[in-house]
């Protein structure tokens, strides 16, 4: 039987709707293992139930009803509490009948001593579910008293941990939630430079997701949608932070790339790049997000020649099928890490974001002890790894 690619024209007579279909049905020849490969064995965990929509927050008294629950433990930052959230949030408790006075503010640190006071005060409190709201740091809060109290003491089952992510606090996902809540008007009257950064978070979240030695089918799917949500709304949401569609758009493209990239990561232990971003916040007092927004292009150029077939791969969710189309394939995984490059590079002559080392306090002495510490997290003690952190850490500088 005849197959289907040999009846497509010459190249030269291709139209840009025919070079569409064939960057479908006939995929680069490789000499090693396509990136689409399906894994012999792996794993994708995501027990959460998502609520997603305007007024999406309205449900969560519901939720804590259908199981009996009536006690909330409320975890949320400083910050947040300034902007009206926990007022609201108490409001909506109140017209249920759930009254909810045990309140815990987290300065967004993630202290030690923040998860011992979490853990007393739930325990004091008699408390039968979490609703943390903000981003980590609540987030990291709710998974310390779910470990310490698996079951709750008196009552009949799991206790019930439900996340609100809201924007500002970006989307890095702690412990396991039974329930996300995403509602646009947590992404509303943000700042550009908040959303820059997030927007940059998730794209590296789904890049690294992409490129793991773990990826599956499933946090493929997740990353790609995470970046052609990205690609449709990102200048909605950076031109006006009051636009609900383009903010509930980002939300759930940050949570995807977040749920693909706890998948493949779930100690953060092989993502270099934030890895790195985390020795550089613990030690120059930058966000985590703005260190990411550092490492990331340099990141992905020294990584081009070992990952250009898969970033070839992101060009589609990422640009969109016409560039796609029009991009010889040969340079499609060059094509790609050069968006992100401009895209970071904005973002840095825009909102003034940091865009080297050097504009944090880093200075070239400061590499070894940089590159120790990360080699350290990264569990991962090779000379071939400490000469790539360097080199990045140079072309960063």
């Amino acid at each position: 039987m005849r197959k289907f690619r040999g009846i497509i024209p010459k190249e030269k007579h291709l139209t840009k709707d025919m070079l569409r279909v064939i960057a479908r049905v006939n995929p680069i020849k490789r000499e090693r293992p396509s990136p689409k490969q399906i894994p012999g064995y792996y794993e994708f965990v995501n027990s959460s139930k998502i609520i997603s929509g305007c007024r999406a927050m309205d449900n969560i008294p519901k939720e804590l009803k259908a199981g009996n629950l009536d006690k909330p433990f409320i975890i949320t930052q400083n910050d947040l509490n300034e902007k009206g959230i926990l007022k609201y949030l108490l409001k909506i408790l109140a017209d249920f009948g759930i009254n909810a006075r045990n309140i815990l503010l987290c300065s967004g640190n993630g202290m030690m001593d923040e998860e011992e006071k979490a853990v007393s005060e739930f325990k004091s409190f008699s408390c039968d579910s979490i609703i943390a709201v903000g981003g980590a740091a609540s987030f990291k809060l709710a998974r310390a008293i779910c470990s310490s109290y698996s079951k709750y003491p008196a009552g009949p089952g799991p206790i019930l941990f439900v996340a609100v992510p809201v924007l500002s606090a970006g989307l890095e996902i702690e412990g396991n939630p039974d329930i996300f809540v995403l509602d646009p008007r947590f992404a509303r009257d943000q700042s550009p430079i908040t959303m820059a950064l997030c927007l940059t978070d998730a794209v590296c979240h789904a890049i690294e997701t992409y490129t793991s030695p773990v990826r599956n089918p499933l946090s493929d799917a997740y990353a790609f949608a995470s970046l052609g949500l990205i690609r449709d709304n990102i200048h909605k949401a950076l031109k006006s932070g009051k636009d609900k569609k383009a903010g509930l758009s980002i939300l759930n493209a940050m949570l995807l790339s977040g749920l693909a990239f706890r998948n493949c990561f779930g100690n953060c232990r092989q993502s270099l790049s934030h890895i790195l971003a985390g020795v550089l916040e613990d030690s120059y007092g930058v966000s985590h997000q703005e260190a990411v927004a550092i490492i990331l292009p340099h990141l992905m150029t020294q990584k081009t020649p070992e990952y250009e077939e898969y970033y070839a791969e992101l060009l589609l969710p990422f640009a969109g099928p016409d560039i796609y189309a029009e991009t010889y394939k040969y340079e499609r995984g060059r094509k790609f890490v050069q968006l992100v490059r401009n895209m970071v590079s904005d973002f840095h002559q825009m909102y003034g974001i940091p865009s080297g080392l050097s504009e944090i306090g880093v200075k070239r002495q400061d590499f070894d002890e940089i590159i120790e510490r990360t080699l350290n997290h990264s569990g991962n003690q090779s000379g071939d790894l400490a000469e790539e952190i360097r080199n990045i850490l140079n072309f960063a500088f």
